[in-house]
Protein backbone atom coordinates (compact mmCIF):
# COMPACT_ATOMS: atom_id res chain seq x y z
CA UNK A 1 0.00 0.00 0.00
CA UNK A 2 1.32 3.41 -0.94
CA UNK A 3 1.24 5.89 1.95
CA UNK A 4 2.35 8.98 0.04
CA UNK A 5 -0.08 11.91 -0.12
CA UNK A 6 -2.27 12.24 -3.19
CA UNK A 7 -1.28 15.87 -3.63
CA UNK A 8 2.26 17.08 -3.06
CA UNK A 9 2.43 19.38 -0.03
CA UNK A 10 2.32 22.69 -1.88
CA UNK A 11 2.59 24.67 1.35
CA UNK A 12 6.05 23.27 2.03
CA UNK A 13 7.40 23.08 -1.52
CA UNK A 14 6.85 26.15 -3.70
CA UNK A 15 5.61 24.35 -6.82
CA UNK A 16 3.85 26.07 -9.70
CA UNK A 17 0.11 25.56 -9.52
CA UNK A 18 0.20 23.88 -12.94
CA UNK A 19 2.50 21.16 -11.55
CA UNK A 20 0.13 20.52 -8.65
CA UNK A 21 -2.81 20.27 -11.06
CA UNK A 22 -0.88 17.85 -13.28
CA UNK A 23 -0.06 15.75 -10.20
CA UNK A 24 -3.77 15.59 -9.35
CA UNK A 25 -4.60 14.64 -12.95
CA UNK A 26 -1.97 11.89 -12.89
CA UNK A 27 -3.46 10.59 -9.66
CA UNK A 28 -6.90 10.50 -11.29
CA UNK A 29 -5.71 8.89 -14.53
CA UNK A 30 -3.18 6.63 -12.80
CA UNK A 31 -1.34 5.53 -15.95
CA UNK A 32 2.37 4.96 -16.39
CA UNK A 33 2.41 7.74 -19.01
CA UNK A 34 0.81 10.29 -16.68
CA UNK A 35 3.30 9.53 -13.90
CA UNK A 36 6.22 9.64 -16.35
CA UNK A 37 4.99 13.05 -17.51
CA UNK A 38 4.96 14.29 -13.91
CA UNK A 39 8.48 12.98 -13.29
CA UNK A 40 9.69 14.82 -16.40
CA UNK A 41 7.83 17.99 -15.49
CA UNK A 42 9.38 18.02 -12.02
CA UNK A 43 12.83 17.36 -13.52
CA UNK A 44 12.31 20.41 -15.72
CA UNK A 45 11.40 22.52 -12.69
CA UNK A 46 14.57 21.25 -11.03
CA UNK A 47 16.67 23.06 -13.64
CA UNK A 48 15.18 26.40 -12.63
CA UNK A 49 14.81 25.73 -8.91
CA UNK A 50 18.01 24.09 -7.63
CA UNK A 51 17.22 25.45 -4.16
CA UNK A 52 14.51 22.78 -3.72
CA UNK A 53 16.48 19.88 -5.23
CA UNK A 54 15.90 17.51 -2.32
CA UNK A 55 12.13 18.01 -2.31
CA UNK A 56 11.85 17.71 -6.08
CA UNK A 57 13.92 14.54 -6.13
CA UNK A 58 11.60 13.05 -3.51
CA UNK A 59 8.54 13.87 -5.61
CA UNK A 60 10.22 12.56 -8.78
CA UNK A 61 10.89 9.31 -6.92
CA UNK A 62 7.27 9.08 -5.78
CA UNK A 63 5.98 9.71 -9.32
CA UNK A 64 8.38 7.12 -10.73
CA UNK A 65 7.36 4.58 -8.09
CA UNK A 66 3.69 5.11 -8.85
CA UNK A 67 4.35 4.63 -12.57
CA UNK A 68 6.13 1.36 -11.84
CA UNK A 69 3.31 0.22 -9.56
CA UNK A 70 0.74 0.93 -12.28
CA UNK A 71 2.81 -1.14 -14.70
CA UNK A 72 2.90 -4.03 -12.22
CA UNK A 73 -0.79 -3.66 -11.44
CA UNK A 74 -0.21 -2.86 -7.76
CA UNK A 75 -1.50 0.71 -7.59
CA UNK A 76 -5.15 1.54 -7.10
Amino acid sequence: MNHTPNTPPRGNIPLPLAAVRQWNDAHTENTKESWAYIAGLLAGILIYRPDITEELMLLIGVATQRGVMVRKGGAK
